[in-house]
């Protein structure tokens, strides 16, 4: 049998949360229907839970400014935005705003005012308010593809478009990058530094914590159906696993299950 991987060793360590948002809207049931609407959290259930945020005595940061503090886990916490859908200025923002949290928002920016799988995306315009209005914008790849299921150069050539074509437009450095689906390999990770980023968030719905790899930050996963009791559980840094070393088997074989999957559609078709 193989063995789960182990969190950091050494010292127990303070966790703590990185919250992932993908989408906030009126409803936590979309009209898009399908895998997608689990992602979906009603407006009143997210503006609950960033009152519980800010009651928590936890300090919010944006991403790149969380890396040097993060020995203050006890009192940290970390709220990101995926994709670049425009309910985050419409919904989501004035709730952030009102309560003073950090936010860091990763865009896709070959979608910038586009619409994506039946979801309008932020325009431009939106994207500079938000800048001036002190969030934090990082990159999400130029197409939202799964970066592990291209070669390396198609990865990098992903990474370096979707940096470029922000700091173009806003006039701001991005040194962030959030991978889409929070798919990436330890090559990808590796050359991410290079292109000039300094951080990188996956998913893994686990806790971070100060010895967290940078390049493989975990995230938590918020979803539409999350009670409110559960969050309160993230918030205290209890009820999910602490962040682990390396890839787990299982993650190694979901991506060859999909390797194979995208070669059979392409032959497919």
């Amino acid at each position: 049998m193989t063995a789960e991987p182990r969190a950091a060793s050494g010292p127990a360590v303070s966790t703590f949360p990185i919250l992932l948002y993908h989408r906030i809207g009126t409803s936590s049931r979309s009209a898009r229907g399908g895998e997608g609407q689990r992602f979906d959290v009603n407006a009143d259930a997210f503006a609950s839970q960033m009152d519980l945020l800010a009651a928590s005595g936890r300090r919010s940061f944006a991403i790149s400014d969380l890396l040097p503090c993060r020995e203050a886990a006890a009192t940290t916490v970390a709220v990101t935005f995926d994709d670049g859908t425009a309910d985050f200025y419409r919904t989501a923002w004035p709730i952030l705003r009102e309560r003073e949290i950090a936010v860091t928002l990763y865009v896709t920016s070959g979608l910038v005012g586009k619409s994506y799988l039946g979801s309008e995306m932020l325009s431009w315009e939106q994207l500079e308010e938000l800048r001036d209005g002190g969030v934090e914008i990082g990159a999400h790849g130029y197409h939202h593809i799964a970066l592990d299921l291209v070669s390396l150069e198609r990865a990098a050539i992903e990474c370096i478009n979707s940096k470029l074509a922000l700091e173009d437009r806003l006039q701001r450095a991005v040194t962030s990058f959030a991978y889409p689906f929070g798919y990436h390999t330890d090559p990808l990770k590796r050359l991410l530094p290079k292109i000039g980023y300094s951080s990188a968030c996956a998913v893994k719905n686990a806790l971070s914590h100060p010895r967290d790899d940078p390049f493989g930050l975990a995230r938590l996963t918020v979803s539409g159906d999350l009670p409110a009791r559960r969050f309160e559980q993230l918030l205290s840094g209890n009820g999910a696993r602490m962040a682990w070393d390396g890839e787990r088997p299982r993650t190694r074989v979901w991506r060859a299950y999909r390797h194979a999957r995208s070669r059979t559609r392409r032959f497919e078709h």
